[in-house]
């Protein structure tokens, strides 16, 4: 008859088993992609089709904010979970600065990011399109397809 303790080790080791492998899913290239239109989604509702700009130009996906080449897609586990992480790093033309901050919160190394000309006279505001991406991601039945195909495949069935 097992011990407690060697019930814990089991528990422990398949708890990790399963960490390690749905670590792998989540930083395979199809979940990378996947993430990638779940961001240009949530950039055209919340940022592009919110307002046109009068003054520049959108770069969309040759370069900007919806450009998958300007993401950066982590995975790391911890002790609280894994955490998947996308950062949009797209700069102003131009400029050394990402503008998602900016654009997220207003504020650009401090200052009013839409205090800038015609910028602010078109009335822009804040559009966090990170706290929506985290919705789309929340709700997303793709992205769970996705998940459960390749855990299943490594021998794990999810609900």
């Amino acid at each position: 008859m097992a011990s407690q303790q060697d019930l814990k080790k089991f528990n422990t080791m398949i708890v990790n088993q399963f960490l390690k492998d749905l670590y792998n899913v989540l930083s395979s290239k199809e979940c990378e992609n996947h993430f990638a239109k779940l961001m240009q989604q949530s950039v055209q509702e919340e940022v592009y089709d919110r307002y046109d700009p009068a003054s520049y130009e959108r770069r969309g996906e040759d370069g900007g904010l919806k450009d998958p080449n300007n993401y950066n897609y982590s995975v790391s586990i911890s002790t609280d979970g894994i955490r998947v992480f996308m950062k949009n790093m797209t700069r102003g033309v131009g400029r050394a600065f990402y503008i998602d901050e900016g654009i997220v919160t207003g504020l650009a190394d401090g200052k009013n990011f839409y205090e800038y000309g015609a910028i602010s006279r078109m009335g822009t505001f804040p559009r966090d399109f990170y706290t929506y991406m985290k919705i789309l991601v929340e709700d997303d039945t793709t992205l769970k397809s996705i998940i459960n195909k390749q855990m299943k495949r490594k021998g794990w069935k999810l609900n």
